[in-house]
């Protein structure tokens, strides 16, 4: 990881997550720019919806009706007869009904202030047009002798009353349509605000994601020092053991995954090297041979001195076993091994202290018998059966020879005892030998006694 502080300092994870949560911002950005835009929008064409084009569609019924109920008015005028004019009174009641019902409607959706006092005019207007009707019935209802007067009245207070009613009906009308087109207005804005806003966005987020793309990317190449697959491949080769692939790094480059790589191809490298002079060293019988711990770091130091120590932990024992041999086989039998070992090594030290035992035992008994054989004493002979195999075989032949050169001495001695004997008898029970018998038993006794010596 490169060294500084910012961006650059952070670990891959951190800058992923920077990376990401920046986008992440960005798009809730966007999304949330364009549900508010979209709400003011809504907002607007619900308002257009709900209210100014129903508000006009209800001025619109009530003028209808109003237009239909002038009508009426005028046919009732007209008429030549009550029959008919009753039933144009009640076509009258059903239409005024109908404009009460619009009225009531609007009163729901009335949308400002100005909206409301229109409405209140109207009220008044439509109250002004229903009382001049009621004036106008009675005289229309005379028939001819109220002709002329129900016409005049229609023309005039009749008319103004209507007139006034379809004025303030107009004026919501075009009331309405404003705030219809204000509405749109305002929609249309959030609309072209929104979508330059969207664009810009958009723009700003594709720049920086290929910033921050190009920025991760040459963050990721620079710390890892290769591309993915190749520092991929390396590592699957090193994990197999194999250590011969060259490893190139970009000029000056000492803190990325590959160089530390290559770092730690050179000291398994070296590691195996020392390995493999050692393997040579003991195959060729250079026991003494180290490796130089010193040129190593960390565990491959541990490893190379943990080599070196085991070597010497076998290499002593195997000197002091060899010594010990050397000095049996020159006959320096040497004092026990007392020193500690394990393992194998402790039975080699047990092996050898019993061949010293025994040779000792050996070189024991064989002094015994030559000192007893210095001392006269012929009868001496060694325990066999505190010795085994060759051992005992010496000491059983050590018994033998002495045995061999010993008989024929004892039935000399014996002989020479019994001829000695024998002169004595003779010299005693004859008293009246010659001298010449007397010079033989001397001479028996003589040489009874020589062999008696030897």
């Amino acid at each position: 990881m490169s060294s500084g502080s910012g961006f650059g300092s952070m670990g891959l994870r951190k800058r992923l997550a920077m990376a990401f949560s920046t986008l992440v911002l960005i798009t809730i950005g966007i999304g949330g720019l364009g549900v508010w835009e979209m709400a003011v929008i809504d907002t607007n064409t619900d308002d257009i919806a709900t209210n100014w084009l129903p508000s006009i569609q209800v001025l619109a019924n009530l003028r209808n009706s109003a237009n239909k109920f002038r009508r009426l008015e005028n046919r009732h005028v007209l008429s030549g007869t009550d029959k008919e004019r009753e039933d144009i009174e009640q076509q009258m009641v059903a239409q005024r009904k109908v404009a009460e019902e619009q009225m009531a409607k609007y009163k729901t959706l009335i949308a400002n202030d100005e909206d409301k006092r229109l409405f209140e005019d109207l009220t008044k207007a439509l109250d002004g047009y229903w009382a001049s009707n009621a004036r106008l019935l009675p005289i229309s209802r005379g028939g001819d002798r109220t002709s002329a007067q129900a016409r005049e009245y229609l023309k005039t207070d009749s008319n103004a009353a209507f007139q006034h009613m379809l004025d303030l009906q107009t004026k919501m009308v075009e009331l309405n349509d404003k705030g219809a087109d204000a509405s749109y207005r305002v929609a249309q804005d959030a609309y072209a605000r929104g979508r330059m806003l969207l664009l810009v966005l958009l723009v700003v987020a594709v720049a920086m994601a290929v910033t921050l793309a190009l920025v991760l990317t040459r963050s990721v190449m620079r710390q890892l020092g290769a591309d993915p697959s190749l520092a991929a491949d390396v590592a699957k080769k090193m994990a197999a053991g194999d250590l011969s692939m060259q490893i190139e790094l970009a000029p000056g480059d000492t803190t990325s995954v590959m160089a530390h790589m290559k770092t730690t191809q050179a000291s398994v490298q070296a590691l195996v090297a020392d390995a493999t002079m050692l393997s040579k060293a003991a195959v060729e019988g250079k026991l003494a041979t180290r490796a130089d711990a010193s040129k190593h770091q960390g565990d491959f130091h541990r490893v190379v001195a943990g080599v070196n120590q085991t070597l010497d932990a076998v290499i002593g024992p195997l000197n002091v076993a060899a010594e010990y041999v050397d000095k049996i086989s020159a006959g320096a039998i040497p004092a026990k091994i007392t020193d500690s070992y394990n393992g194998d090594f402790n039975t080699i030290k047990n092996n050898l202290n019993r061949a010293i035992d025994a040779v000792n035992a050996m070189v024991a008994d064989v002094s015994v018998l030559s000192r007893a054989a210095l001392d006269g004493a012929l009868y001496i002979r060694t325990d066999v059966d505190k010795h085994h195999g060759d051992y005992r075989k010496i000491v059983q032949g050590a018994n033998d020879t002495l045995a061999a050169l010993i008989d024929p001495f004892t039935v000399i001695r014996d002989a020479t005892q019994a001829i000695a004997i024998g002169a004595k008898e003779i010299a005693a029970g004859n008293a009246d030998p010659s001298q010449r018998t007397e010079e033989q038993a001397s001479s028996l006794e003589e040489t009874a006694s020589s062999m008696e010596e030897l």
